[in-house]
């Protein structure tokens, strides 16, 4: 191939005719680049990949995701159980040694470990039904707290991730989805439950063997105003879940995504049809009406 240095020496423009108007026409010019471009190998146009540095071998599979938060360079995630050692919630420091010994709470985890936002506390519910606390710093259970354990339901599995509502009037709240078919909501500090609202998502995902042999629940989040929005497997529906004066969960409203269209109305108000009915919902306060 020949080199750059050999084209431009090659390369004669010719002076720029003009056009009625008087301005020059740079076609040629253009042509001319554009030419050269192709000619450039596409290595040297491409960004190099950073290497990828290998930073931990855990004992099992690490299904979900990692959690991290500010500028710590601590990374939190939970391991399954695999040839005969325990599923567990590892702290890596950067340097990738473990922060402190690994939490094993005796049963799989399948959820991404969720922060608060100070990173001094990380939630986390297990395969068992029981839905812990635990302090970053050392891995302790923090002061005040029991872990909580789902009493109801043939399906106790806790297969969602966790949200956190810091600014609950009742106090920090933490929010978790069930496989027992409930949204659970916990004082954030004891681990006491404050309420519970039915999601529709007993038994969780359906399982794909081939692809998805352990599926994981939605896991719920929470808006500024504490408007929790949750996924279920209920026939793939989502529901928005306000507590009045955040005490107990009331299901705002439940949209089958299957049979959901948006609209193109602009009256402050969003509109959604599903099945024979059509159903608006205040977008100030988030209350359906059909």
């Amino acid at each position: 191939m020949k080199t750059l240095k050999h084209l431009f020496s090659k390369l004669r423009v010719p002076r720029p005719s003009r056009s009625a108007s008087g301005q020059p026409v740079l076609v040629r010019l253009s042509a001319c680049l554009f030419a050269i471009c192709l000619l450039v190998p596409a290595a040297v146009r491409a960004a190099t990949a950073p290497p990828a540095t290998l930073m931990y071998t855990a004992s099992g599979p690490v299904h979900g995701g990692v959690a991290t938060i500010g500028t710590s360079g601590v990374t939190y995630l939970t391991v399954l159980s695999a040839n005969g050692n325990p599923a567990k919630v590892i702290a890596l420091n950067a340097n990738s040694t473990e922060k402190w010994p690994p939490f094993t709470p005796g049963a799989d985890m399948y959820a991404i470990p969720a922060l608060d936002a100070a990173g001094a506390k990380l939630y986390i519910g297990s395969d068992a039904g029981k839905f812990y606390c635990r302090n970053t710093s050392d891995g302790s259970t923090p002061a005040g707290w029991t872990d909580f354990t789902v009493t109801t339901g043939t399906d106790k599995r806790i297969r969602s991730g966790a949200a956190l509502d810091p600014n609950n009037p009742l106090g920090s709240t933490v929010y978790f989805q069930c496989n027992d078919g409930y949204l659970y909501a916990l004082n954030a500090d004891t681990g006491a439950q404050r309420w519970r609202a039915h999601t529709g998502n007993e038994g969780g995902p359906p399982v794909e063997p081939s692809f998805v042999p352990n599926p994981v629940s939605s896991s719920p989040v929470v808006d500024s105003s504490g408007v929790v929005y949750v996924g279920s497997a209920d026939g793939s529906s989502i529901r928005s879940i306000l507590p009045p004066a955040r005490r107990t969960g009331v299901c705002l409203w439940a949209s089958p995504l299957k049979r959901l269209w948006p609209s193109d109305r602009t009256d402050g108000y969003m509109w959604r049809r599903a099945q024979l009915k059509t159903y608006r919902i205040r977008a100030s306060s988030l209350r359906s009406t059909p």
